[in-house]
């Protein structure tokens, strides 16, 4: 008996020993504090008038592979590519035209170890392409699921349904989920879903999946964060720039900010049709990005290191209450100032504007219950120029209530931004004018609203992080004076609760 309790003994011994480092280890992998990440803004090849889709396809797809190849060398474990980067070329008039550039989602869960994928070839080159390079692949697809509306009610009349998809494969080639985007922005050939989170888990935490313009709503991107599901969120995009408030880059960094997660996001490289800029963003800001506007410019790869933040509270990014509430009442009606004083439209939206003076440091807009206050202080240089207004001038802007074009979007925005004239203030203007010393802005949101802070320098360019910060009680704010040209300044707010109300 005592040989065999000493035999035991022995054996617990040896297994504890060899257990603690594995234990540790495998630990430690899972709460990886960095990882390096990538996303590839791609310029689109191919033309259907010479090509077949899948030829099409695949000539994408063969850039994609030399492009996951150049981030994996980089030590990237993840990459993005954009909305619609295979077969954004293609010509397509109806859903049965769009139907030949569509895949099934495969039975195999791992593509790339097969070779009769007929319908599915698309999704065997991204599997082997994540598998080969040994790197995460998210990519955007279209996809086809048939249906027999005797079993299914909701099938639509041609016995399929077409959706925009995002799809997931680890580092072996395994396809881990996929992503219906919800948000369709015209895209009348495609069905919505319904509505159904995803996320994917590697050892930097969990990731969320959205496409493009599911970023202007609360879900499911919003609701992931709030409910501290995600550290990164994946973004595919076909994302057309508007300055001054939704240039992609820009609303991207805000977003970021705003909800304290990174946000990955890979766009079209389009430059003449204002499809650019690609980049990661984080918490604190732009971590890397790109935006070249060149159009004889090719494909952007972007590499940067993200680390996880300290832990958030949930409660912050709640939607919080409205800056100064205690200065201003939300009850008051549209006050546009007798001197200086004017209204124009801003991305389609009838803002409030009202000149700044150069000789002052404070300046109030209102547009019904929304009141914007802005305190600056121009550098000394930029005086003198802002007196001339021989470039146009700076205006603080106030807009509260439902965008109508294209889509019905209920937004509350205060901001800055440049002038030509009083006809036309933000749209489509680049070039920045003057240094401040100083700028804080505020306003009366409502208490439902979330805030988005939006700041660009000389040329549509990002600020450096650092520049400025945000926070939901005291508003934007300026860490040190600009010395470049200030383009816009700005506070993007959307009221979910109040679209198409």
């Amino acid at each position: 008996m005592a040989r065999f309790f000493f035999y035991f003994v022995a054996c617990l011994l040896f297994f504890l020993r060899h257990r603690a480092p594995a234990e540790a280890a495998s630990k430690a992998q899972l709460q990886q504090p960095d990882m390096t990440v990538a996303v590839y803004e791609h310029k689109p090849l191919g033309d259907s008038a010479h090509d077949g889709p899948l030829a099409l396809m695949r000539k994408n797809t063969a850039v994609y592979r030399i492009a996951a190849q150049q981030a994996a060398l980089q030590h990237a474990q993840l990459i993005v590519f954009p909305e619609y980067g295979t077969y954004q070329t293609a010509k397509y008039f109806s859903r049965d035209t769009l139907l030949p550039y569509l895949q099934q989602l495969p039975v195999k869960w791992i593509p790339c170890q097969e070779r009769d994928l007929i319908g599915s070839e698309i999704f065997l080159d991204l599997s082997c392409i994540a598998k080969t390079a040994n790197i995460t692949v998210i990519a955007n697809i279209g996809s086809v699921i048939r249906c027999n509306k005797t079993t299914d009610p909701g099938c639509p009349r041609d016995g399929r349904y077409q959706y925009n998809t995002n799809v997931i494969f680890d580092h072996h080639g395994h396809l881990l989920t996929f992503y219906h985007k919800v948000h369709l922005f015209g895209e009348r050939h495609f069905d919505r879903p319904p509505l159904k989170p995803t996320t994917f888990s590697m050892d930097f935490g969990r990731i969320g999946v959205a496409t493009c313009f599911d970023l202007l709503f609360k879900e499911p991107a919003i609701s992931l964060a709030e409910e501290g599901q995600i550290n990164v969120l994946v973004l595919p995009t076909y994302w057309f720039n508007r300055i001054p408030f939704l240039a992609m880059y820009e609303y991207a960094e805000a977003w970021a900010v705003r909800m304290k997660v990174f946000l990955l996001v890979a766009n079209i490289h389009s430059p003449g049709t204002a499809h650019v800029g690609s980049g990661i963003f984080g918490p604190n800001g732009v971590v890397r990005y790109t935006y070249v506007t060149d159009i004889d410019s090719g494909g952007q790869l972007v590499v940067g290191r993200i680390q996880r933040p300290a832990k958030v509270l949930i409660s912050d990014l709640k939607a919080a209450g409205p800056y100064f509430a205690t200065k201003t009442n939300r009850s008051r009606n549209n006050i546009v100032p007798r001197l200086g004083g004017f209204q124009t439209k801003t991305n389609g939206d009838l803002f409030s504007y009202v000149k700044l003076d150069s000789t002052a440091n404070t300046s109030t807009i209102c547009q019904k219950g929304l009141c914007c206050h802005l305190t600056y202080k121009l550098t000394e240089a930029s005086k003198t120029a802002a007196k001339e207004e021989s470039n146009g001038f700076f205006a603080l802007g106030a807009f509260s209530g439902q965008h109508m074009e294209n889509y019905t979007l209920c937004n509350e925005v205060c901001a800055v931004v440049r002038c030509r004239n009083m006809t036309h203030c933000g749209d489509g203007i680049a070039d920045g004018e003057y240094g401040f010393q100083q700028l804080r802005l505020q306003g009366t949101f409502s208490p439902e609203t979330y805030r988005f802070p939006t700041v660009l320098l000389d040329q549509a360019e990002l600020a450096p992080s650092g520049t400025w910060k945000f926070d939901s009680a005291a508003g934007l704010a300026l860490n040190s004076n600009v010395s470049a040209n200030l383009l816009v300044f700005g506070i993007y707010g959307r009221c979910f609760d109040q679209d198409g109300a």
